[in-house]
């Protein structure tokens, strides 16, 4: 059974019990409770609203989010929500999407993104939006504006919040800019496509050993790894949340070095420096 159609299943249960578990659920006092589909959402609706509102995140920081598979108490805290602030992402969001009909309001934060299509097959938009500076700045301009905020003063705290984190992101974009200046047109390697938006953003090349976000055949990764000499790639990037096996052993078979980063963890802008660390410094 794949992982949307069971995550149906699971959620049309979560939705029958969900006017039970409503009248079961109690706040812990009067604010706002959000629910978001990633780590990153939490990090900067968190820098907008501070402690004003509960957030659930759904998909937990560490976890692949193309093949997770929600807890139906997961769902039910969904249920329970003011607001769902999603990414319009494939798998589980399009699950909740097709299910959830109980007058939640959804904020697609991926709005205004320009999307890349290819890397994970025909007809697919890259679904990894967040490994972008640029684009977590879309994200939380979509978070403020579809904010609801209970008086003029939270109206005020958001507004002031908002700014800072502009300033922030604007920083985060410009040191990362700033270490790769040198950089450009430069390959690095990665097993599964999840840095695309990250390479558009800085000029760089990513050379991918997965096929339309699929295990390559061995044909398919020997010609990958061709590419990845010819292009003079010196480090290997992989996602904490993929199996490192392979990427290990594609390393040493390339003579790369292995940087493990986590691009679905709490920190997100360390990571992000990191990623370009480990680009201009190899």
């Amino acid at each position: 059974m794949s992982i949307l159609k069971k995550a149906a299943i699971i959620l049309a249960a979560a939705l029958a019990l969900a006017g039970a578990a409503a009248c079961s659920h109690k706040r812990s006092n009067d604010k706002p409770v959000y629910s978001v589909s990633y780590p990153i959402q939490k990090t900067l609706l968190h820098a907008i609203v501070g402690d004003n509102a509960e957030i659930n995140t759904l998909i937990p920081a560490g976890t692949n989010p193309e093949t997770y598979d929600p807890s139906m108490s997961t769902l039910v805290s969904l249920e329970n929500s003011d607001a769902y602030f999603r990414l319009n992402t494939p798998g589980f969001e399009e699950a909740i999407m097709a299910k959830s009909g109980n007058g939640i309001q959804t904020v697609d934060c991926s709005r205004g993104i320009k999307t890349i299509n290819g890397t994970h097959g025909a007809g697919h938009a890259d679904p990894h939006v967040w490994t972008s500076v640029k684009n977590a700045q879309i994200i939380a301009d979509n978070i403020f504006r579809n904010l609801k905020p209970e008086s003029a003063e939270d109206a005020e705290t958001y507004k002031r919040n908002y700014q800072k984190l502009k300033g922030l992101l604007k920083a985060t974009d410009d040191s990362i800019a700033d270490i790769l200046a040198e950089s450009k047109g430069k390959a690095f390697v990665v097993m599964h496509p999840s840095l695309s938006y990250f390479a558009r953003d800085y000029g760089l090349r990513q050379v991918a050993m997965e096929t339309d976000g699929k295990e390559a055949s061995p044909r398919q990764l020997a010609e990958r790894m061709e590419k990845a000499r010819k292009l003079k790639a010196k480090v290997l990037i992989h996602d904490r949340e993929h199996s490192p096996a392979q990427a290990k052993n594609v390393a040493e078979q390339l003579g790369l070095k292995l940087i493990i980063i986590s691009l679905n963890g709490n920190d997100w802008r360390k990571e992000m420096m990191k990623t370009a660390h480990a680009i201009a410094d190899n």
